[in-house]
């Protein structure tokens, strides 16, 4: 039925045996089935402006067709990603035995990257500043050769865990497979 929240039951089905001990990782996410408008923003400049906008989308009718009368389904991520919902799933893709892929999701989710930058990260991408002085510059950041937006951008990895955890599997990849390797 469209626009019904889906179960957690039925957001896990296809995981195969391990679904009965992996539904209590991933809460309800008042996930619906589709949607009438999808806000994409920047979380560090227009989150208050998407916030908004999803309040008044929330709070319209639509007007014609066989749906008129009745309120558009909206899909802000705030309101529809239960918090901690990218660890469960990285720790499901890690036991499931692709470490690199819980990285990638990890990484993917702090720094909102899209996948084409993820899947397009070298050891040579990594920069590992944390022992700098200057706190202006210091932490661990991911150069990106292209992007949507343009060329040659840096991204800052904001939770120390997962820089960490970055740095780690840039070290890791490095020493077996050499500088400019993928995973």
């Amino acid at each position: 039925v469209a626009g019904r929240e889906r179960s957690p039951e039925e957001l896990m089905r296809g995981v195969g045996p391990a679904e009965p001990l992996l539904s209590p990782w991933f809460p309800a996410l008042h996930a619906l089935e589709e949607y009438d408008v999808f806000l994409s923003y920047r979380p560090d400049s227009d989150a208050g402006f998407a916030e908004r906008l999803f309040d008044c989308q929330q709070a319209e009718t639509l007007y014609s067709g066989a749906d008129a009368g009745r309120r558009p389904r909206v899909f802000l991520d705030k309101h529809r990603i239960a918090a901690g919902s990218s660890v469960a799933g990285a720790a499901v893709t890690a036991l499931v035995g692709d470490g690199p892929g819980a990285v990638a999701m990890l990484v993917g989710y702090d720094a909102w990257l899209r996948i084409g930058e993820v899947s397009g990260l070298t050891v040579d991408a990594v920069v590992d500043h944390r022992d700098q002085l200057d706190p202006v510059g210091r932490g661990v950041s991911v150069y990106l050769p292209r992007t949507k937006t343009g060329r040659h951008q840096a991204v800052c990895i904001s939770d120390p865990a997962v820089a960490a955890l970055l740095v780690a599997w840039k070290d890791a990849v490095r020493d077996v497979a050499g500088p400019g390797a993928r995973p």
